[in-house]
């Protein structure tokens, strides 16, 4: 049996054995049926409420920014768990490693944690919407609604990082036996050999601070919503009230209180049968009916929704202004996307389009913000869904979107193995490439954690590069396998977008972490009496902010761009994944100019920080052999190669691919490099930092010698 492989009474890391939901059932293909059906809901939906919330700026008000954070959350948490559920259950090896046992504890606390928090806030946002209309433009401008997010996601990082890292020192030495479907601490906690009492009174208190006051706060915002609007006396108002705000109470009790029965409950109150079951709507059923509950319950997410998947928009009507356009060879025009003069968080219009400021406090309400004006909210809904219209494609079902129009039917990724003689071997070798990918950045980001040794701007910066690399391959591996174990290459125009957005935030983020990281080793070497000052941790939490940031406005601009243009071709996408270059060639307009925009963005996040890196370690090495040191250039060398060695093998591929002319390189040249910065580079990143970097060889040795 695999699962007796797993069994040690060392205290060392060993592997443990989950003994999920499905062991147990008389019917466990049925109950597997239904949990992958629920997972292919929640990621349907959720990246469906994203695109849509991205792609239309009526919706840009603070209200749906809270919704797409809460999309994000539900879709990362659910593929957390039932991935390996799948897998336990169809290889029947039910082994989680220790380090994944820790990953995964980690990553529950950080996104229960954070989601907890955004619920509060969402409660917030509602209360000032209906409570304080005239001071909403304000209180939820877009600096604070990105503050208050920072503050959820953070708060509950470090709060998951405290948690991780104290599980790690536990003596495990029992029989290893987590009768449960994934590593959670209450379950882990039984199979301890030590006391855990203290511990335990440490999880309750985490468990109060994440709920009861959320939940407080989210109870005393409803409180004073329905006061505000029953003294107002109107049957409308109250209508609307309930229809913006039952929606998110109904997800607060789902979640919160399957959470609190599952922490704050004493154990004689639950059996071990409930302790399994009860984590399930928190982990897997809230994030599927999030997205149904607020597509089902709100007109604005309904009203998209129906444009993309249904309806016709003016501007493509016949004889509308963009068939116009296109008739005489001019390029589609766009709606407007997340500018500096648009809505990004706080919903208000620009005064130069005509609307009063009144108008503008009405639109960043959402449907509640117009409750104590009268029919204006109609009249301002409407021209909303007006103005909403223009730019978006016609949209068909099935096949019948294949011909010469823009119908947003599912593409076609011919992939890597079409054109490959051996194909099996080739997907054995991708698969083992992301394993090793897998182990080698989750054991960075582990080490660089535990390891007070490592707790420097050096080894922050190298923990980020490790998520990056973790994200960044996990985008496309996963699909890969999935179209050439099922065959069906297949690839939605919801799943397209996402895979887009995350591909271009990923790759933005990567590009300019990489110039940081060279100016760290510049001032570290350079500058070595200022270092201290220089890269404080608030400066180089700023810094890899500025990286996400950047990168994820500029992603965000892209996709939003190329989900507004015509797809007319055979809709087969010469590539493994969906990249723009691959995608523009299944474009029926003519694409040159938004090919110079893509061209601008590549000399923005790959020239200027190439030339910042080369700048950076051109002084670098004046610096040493100014000084005449031997050891001094050793070192430096030692501490820079590895960094070098990155930077050669992201950057140079990633400009080969999008600088060089399209006549030096053909489709399959470019399958081939785009492997190179997708595939490969997130899994020698973690193995040439740690061969070439005695201290986390030290800390590597350190664990594995316990």
């Amino acid at each position: 049996d695999s699962s007796m492989a797993c069994l040690s009474n060392q205290s060392s890391g060993s592997d443990f054995i989950l003994l999920d939901l499905l062991h147990s059932t008389p019917v466990p293909w049925v109950l597997f049926n239904f949990i992958l059906l629920d997972f292919l809901v929640a990621l349907f939906g959720n990246s469906t409420v994203i695109i849509l919330i991205w792609a239309d700026p009526l919706l840009h008000t603070p209200m749906y920014f809270l919704l797409s954070q809460l999309s994000l959350m539900d879709l990362l948490f659910i593929s957390m768990f039932v991935p390996k559920m799948a897998l336990v259950f169809l290889s029947g090896d039910h082994c989680i490693s220790f380090v994944g046992c820790s990953f995964q504890i980690f990553l529950f606390a950080t996104l229960g944690g954070s989601e907890c928090l955004l619920l509060a806030v969402m409660a917030y946002d509602r209360y000032m919407a209906i409570c304080q209309p005239l001071r909403y433009p304000i209180l939820m401008r877009p600096r604070v609604c990105v503050l208050l997010v920072l503050v959820t996601w953070l708060g509950a990082f470090f709060n998951a990082l405290i948690h991780a890292v104290y599980t790690l020192t536990f003596p495990y030495c029992a029989s290893r036996e987590i009768h449960h479907f994934f590593c959670e601490i209450p379950a882990l906690l039984k199979v301890v050999c030590a006391d855990t009492s203290q511990y335990e009174k440490g999880v309750f208190v985490s468990a109060v601070v994440f709920f009861i006051p959320p939940i407080s706060a989210i109870l005393g915002s409803y409180g004073r919503i329905m006061s505000t609007v029953l003294g107002m006396g109107s049957g409308q108002a109250l209508r609307k009230t309930l229809a913006t705000c039952s929606s998110h109470m109904t997800v607060v009790l789902l979640f919160y209180g399957a959470a609190i029965t599952k922490y704050l409950l004493p154990k004689s109150y639950h059996s071990p049968v409930e302790e399994e079951v009860v984590p399930v709507f928190y982990t897997i059923i809230t994030p599927m009916l999030n997205p149904l509950i607020y597509s089902l319950r709100n007109r604005d997410v309904t009203r998209d929704f129906r444009k993309v998947f249904r309806g016709r928009t003016r501007g493509n009507r016949p004889g509308g202004p963009q068939q116009v356009e296109r008739a005489a060879g001019k390029p589609p025009r766009i709606p407007g996307l997340l500018g500096v003069s648009q809505s990004r968080c706080a919903g208000s219009d620009s005064p130069r389009e005509g609307r009063s400021p009144r108008a503008q406090d009405e639109r960043g309400h959402g449907e509640v913000g117009a409750l104590t004006r009268g029919r204006k909210g109609d009249a301002v809904a409407l021209r909303a869904e007006g103005a909403g219209a223009e730019g978006l494609q016609p949209v068909a079902a099935g096949m019948e979107g294949w011909g010469n129009t823009s119908a947003r039917a599912d593409f076609v990724l011919l992939g890597l193995f079409h054109h490959v003689r051996a194909p099996r071997a080739l997907f054995a070798v991708i698969c083992l490439v992301f394993l090793v990918t897998l182990v080698g950045n989750v054991t960075m980001m582990i080490l660089i954690w535990s390891d007070s040794r490592l707790h420097t701007p050096m080894y922050f910066l190298l923990s980020q590069l490790s998520l990056m690399d973790l994200l960044y391959s996990s985008t496309f591996v996963p699909k890969i396998a999935l179209d050439f174990l099922s065959g069906r290459n297949r690839i939605s125009y919801a799943g397209c977008g996402v895979q887009l957005f995350l591909f271009m935030t990923l790759v933005g983020a990567e590009c300019l972490l990489l110039a940081v990281m060279s100016y760290d080793r510049y001032v570290a070497i350079c500058r070595p009496l200022h270092y201290s000052v220089l890269m404080r941790p608030a400066v180089c939490g700023l810094l890899v902010t500025g990286t996400w940031l950047g990168a994820l406005l500029n992603a965000s601009i892209h996709v939003a761009y190329t989900l507004t243009l015509p797809y007319c071709a055979s809709r087969e996408i010469q590539h493994f994944f969906c990249e723009i270059p691959a995608l523009l060639k299944l474009v029926c307009v003519d694409p040159s100019l938004y090919e110079k925009g893509l061209y601008v963005s590549g000399v923005v996040f790959l020239l200027v920080p190439i030339s910042a890196v080369m700048a950076s370690y051109g002084q670098i090495l004046s610096t040493v052999l100014g000084l005449g040191s031997r050891l001094g250039m050793r070192k430096a060398l030692a501490t820079c190669s590895s960094h070098m060695i990155v930077v050669c093998l992201f950057y140079g591929t990633a400009i080969f691919k999008y600088f060089l002319p399209k006549a030096y390189h053909t489709a399959e040249q470019d399958e081939v490099v785009s492997v190179f910065y997708t595939i490969l580079t997130p899994m020698l990143n973690p193995l040439i930092y740690s061969l070439r970097n005695k201290e986390v060889a030290g800390a590597l040795r350190k664990v594995l010698g316990r």
